[in-house]
């Protein structure tokens, strides 16, 4: 019997129903198979106590499921750890997890090498940089001390407003005011031919992104109140937030952190605060897409204007798809002369093995470290031996000691040898064996940007 497992934390207009997540996952069943639905409304997925999922959990220790079906990964759980588990317990009674979304099948060893791949790539990500940038932050921060790396747009290298970008700010804060969306606003800037930060175009979300941050902010008593209502720690005494200097928010392990900042806000408090009220009004964006046009797609820039591309067949009824300047379509831009999706997924897909492989190569010392433990173990066992021999008398507690150093020798030439497989088989099958939204996932997990001009394909690692 297969369990399909569907989860929606809050009902919303732009959210997948559950219903939906049950018809979509019962496309992905063996015709005639028995299948039992469990559902969880209205629980986050930070955690996995949750009714219905316990439940599941319980059929599959009783071995009375053999496999879970999901609408997407992210419905079992958000949490990298918890999903590590799950997967391992799985494994363990021989359950194979379905995923809708991201086409993940753990009963084929391609499947099971990509979830793995995954949760080893995120944990990296997290653990290496995440926390020791996070960490870096909070201790500047909480010294009111310059955080670091490039000041953001507004102001100079030393934090002092750069008046002639400041303008500009302030203008992005007014049009939201009268009424202008994210894109329109997006759209007025480069038409008027103003420069965006790093040159990478004024699109709706980078201009969401600014009005969001709390650095442009002259602060006072009524900004504090704000985030304190948003659930944030605040780093400072209270009396520091009433300055008019802008604020600093990082977001901690233990949710949003706001510092008090020591350089000049741009946006005066009130203006400020009723952006914010504004923008939880308005619906986010977004510009994954599924990957079947490309699997590049969402992440590839135009290197004229600085526009995202979109993906658009040609319309003389042959197969070949290209990539398109958004900046074209706005009239700004002369745009990319046939640039065909193949050719640079061909040339980015070889940069991003060559990256995985870098990556699972390195990360393949653990493999080492676990042979060394098996010899030891080896070593204690033939110790072991000696004493059976030499002391009879003792056998039933030599017996289970020996018992016990060949099972954990056992699970560890297990754990080397599923190490020794991943990298391998990864380095053979490359990315031409994995579907388009595998791909995608891959792409969006080490890729930051790819910059295409005529000339050349540029390609920016995370």
């Amino acid at each position: 019997m297969y369990g399909i497992y569907a989860r929606q934390s809050v009902e919303k207009r732009d959210s997948i129903s559950i219903e939906m997540q049950v018809d979509l996952c019962r496309k992905l069943l063996p015709e005639g198979e028995a299948v039992q639905i469990y559902e969880d409304k209205g629980f986050t997925g930070t955690n996995v106590n949750r009714p219905a999922f316990q439940a599941l959990l319980k059929e599959i220790r009783r071995g009375s499921i053999a496999g879970v079906i999901v609408y997407k990964l992210d419905r079992i759980s958000r949490s990298l750890s918890d999903f590590a588990r799950l997967s391992e317990e799985l494994e363990a009674h021989h359950v194979k997890l379905i995923s809708y979304g991201e086409r993940f099948d753990t009963s084929t060893p391609m499947g099971m090498m990509l979830v793995r791949m995954l949760i080893l790539f995120a944990e990296m990500e997290q653990k290496t940089i995440s926390a020791r940038i996070r960490d870096n932050y909070y201790t500047r921060a909480e010294r009111k001390k310059a955080l670091g790396g490039v000041p953001p747009y507004g102001y100079h290298k030393d934090w002092s407003v750069n008046a002639e970008e400041a303008e500009t700010v302030l203008s992005i804060f007014q049009q939201l005011i009268y009424g202008k969306s994210l894109d329109a606003i997006a759209r007025d800037l480069s038409s008027r031919g103003i420069p965006s930060p790093r040159n990478q175009g004024w699109t709706g979300m980078q201009v969401g992104r600014m009005l969001r941050n709390a650095v442009y902010v002259k602060s006072d008593a009524a900004v504090y109140g704000y985030f304190l209502r948003d659930g944030a720690k605040m780093l400072h005494p209270a009396e520091d937030y009433c300055t008019g200097m802008g604020c600093v928010s990082i977001q901690g392990s233990e949710g949003k952190l706001i510092a008090a900042g020591t350089h000049p806000g741009i946006v005066q408090a009130e203006i400020w605060l009723a952006v914010q009220e504004l923008l939880r009004e308005k619906r986010p964006s977004c510009n994954g897409g599924s990957g079947s046009a490309s699997w590049l797609q969402g992440i590839v820039i135009c290197g004229k204007c600085g526009h995202s591309c979109y993906v658009r067949s040609n319309s003389c009824g042959s197969p070949y798809v290209y990539f398109v300047c958004r900046g074209k379509r706005l009239g700004i831009c002369s745009g990319l002369k046939a640039m065909r999706t193949a050719p640079v997924e061909n040339a980015v897909g070889q940069i991003l093995s060559g990256e995985i492989q870098r990556i699972l190569s390195e990360n393949h010392a653990p493999c080492e470290e676990l042979i060394l433990e098996s010899s030891r173990l080896d070593a204690e066992i033939e110790t072991v031996v000696r004493l059976l021999r030499e002391h009879p008398g003792s056998g039933e507690e030599l017996g289970k000691r020996l018992d016990d150093l060949c099972q954990r020798r056992d699970a560890l030439g297990l754990q080397v040898h599923r190490g020794q497989v991943s990298f391998q088989q990864f380095k053979s099958e490359m990315l031409k064996e994995l579907l388009p939204e595998q791909k995608k996932a891959l792409a969006q997990l080490f890729l930051k940007n790819v910059i295409l001009t005529e000339e050349k394909i540029t390609v920016f690692l995370r």
